[in-house]
């Protein structure tokens, strides 16, 4: 029994680790948190809870994987390597995609609840704003 324990034990310094020492898992992390309990103040159906929720720890787990490809890559060269930058662009941008289609779900389910627009309108409302996220961070919104 005590592996087990040991296992969530090791689990919880990883995400203590994540929202103490990463900004973008921590600003995802209080905007699943913000975006929850929206969630459970909202007259919501099952299902439609279900994909908030689900997006939420989807976005966070992707954020965490992220933060070990970077770590792991940053171990292994110190140095600037072309590749290495590839590999984590490609990290970063899963993250991106979950994100996107986070703000889709959101936009439909929250849509219909808060203002009775409609899946399709609350669709369309998340690729626009897909769409302007996503053209920020391709005209320099995520240059250091």
């Amino acid at each position: 029994m005590r592996p087990f324990l040991n296992s969530f034990e090791f689990a919880v310094k990883g995400l203590k680790y994540l929202v103490l020492n990463e900004r973008n898992f921590r600003v995802q992390f209080i905007i699943g948190i913000l975006v929850l309990l929206l969630a459970f103040l909202l007259p919501l159906e099952g299902w439609e809870f279900f994909w908030i929720l689900f997006s939420t720890f989807f976005v966070l787990s992707l954020e965490g994987l992220n933060t070990v490809v970077e770590a792991l890559l940053d171990f292994m060269e110190e140095r600037y390597h072309r590749r290495i930058e590839i590999i984590k662009d490609i990290s970063a941008g899963t993250v991106l995609l979950g994100s996107m289609f986070s703000v889709i779900v959101a936009t439909i389910i929250f849509g219909k609840a808060l203002f009775g627009i409609s899946r399709f309108y609350g669709f369309i409302i998340g690729i626009i704003l897909d769409s302007i996220l996503f053209g920020l961070g391709l005209f320099g919104g995520g240059k250091k």
